[in-house]
């Protein structure tokens, strides 16, 4: 009688397992556990404190005891004699400033410095290498989302793939991906399923202000290429930070080319 119960709850469970359901929810696997933590480790939220926008950065480097995030110029440039608040992933809020950087003119990016109490440990970002992705390639997106003043502003991190390589925008922007990225995300990571930094986000799907998808060399874009690019997110890929002070020595020997020109490959 025991024997013919157990065979009944096998034949039972596997029949559940057979038809798509499962007794126990599919939980995330383990490497994008470590991707997730990952993530809300380099993270960190940046603000101006005499307006109320807000936007993401990403812990690069730390030389002593200060530490360099690397973000959009566009989310700091409100910050007034360039002081701002950085909020790190344990919560803690300290006082950061902008370091001025000889990035590319074209290119979206600014550094951002901070100094906690010594105690107090972060972690720095690994850098991958943008240039070896390829369209279909799985994505995560992170960064502090603020899709309102009256929204709880929190860390948000987003699935996705590439759908597109481009030569630069306007901005340096090249990795086209489904991810969705919203308002506040701007400046965080973009991570490859190694967990390293691959990108930094700055355009959102559907931008309702300005036309940014301008190539950097003036070349025309179609119609049809322009409303493919809207439907998409777009980062800068992690190459284009042409400072190499900024980059740890083991990060450095994770870039084997610097300012890499993507090869352009478009979705059809």
């Amino acid at each position: 009688m025991r024997f013919l119960f157990k065979f009944l709850v096998i034949c039972y469970c596997s029949s559940l397992t057979l038809y798509g359901c499962s007794l126990i929810p599919k939980a995330q696997s383990t490497s994008e556990v470590s991707i997730t933590e990952s993530a809300k480790s380099i993270t960190v939220k940046i603000s101006t404190p005499s307006t109320s926008v807000s936007g993401s950065g990403i812990v690069i480097k730390k030389s002593q005891n200060t530490y360099f995030a690397i973000t959009n110029a566009h989310v700091i440039e409100s910050a007034l004699k360039g002081q701002l608040l950085l909020q790190t992933p344990d919560g803690k809020t300290y006082s950061a400033h902008k370091v001025p950087y000889n990035f590319t003119k074209d290119d979206d990016l600014a550094v951002v410095e901070f100094t906690p109490p010594k105690e107090l440990i972060y972690e720095i970002a690994r850098i991958g290498a943008s240039g070896n992705m390829k369209v279909g390639d799985r994505l995560y997106a992170s960064g502090f989302a603020n899709e309102s003043e009256e929204a709880k502003v929190e860390l948000k991190i987003t699935t996705g793939k590439v759908s597109m390589l481009t030569k630069p925008l306007v901005g340096g922007y090249q990795i086209g991906y489904t991810n969705n990225v919203e308002r506040g995300m701007s400046g965080g990571p973009l991570l490859n399923l190694n967990g390293e930094v691959i990108g930094i986000n700055g355009i959102r799907k559907n931008p309702s202000l300005g036309d940014p998808y301008i190539f950097i060399d003036g070349s025309n874009i179609s119609e049809e290429l322009w409303q493919q690019m809207s439907e998409l997110s777009w980062a800068i890929p992690i190459e284009r930070i042409n400072n190499l002070t900024l980059l740890s020595e083991k990060n450095l020997n994770s870039l084997a080319v610097n300012n890499t020109i993507l090869p352009v490959t478009i979705k059809k």
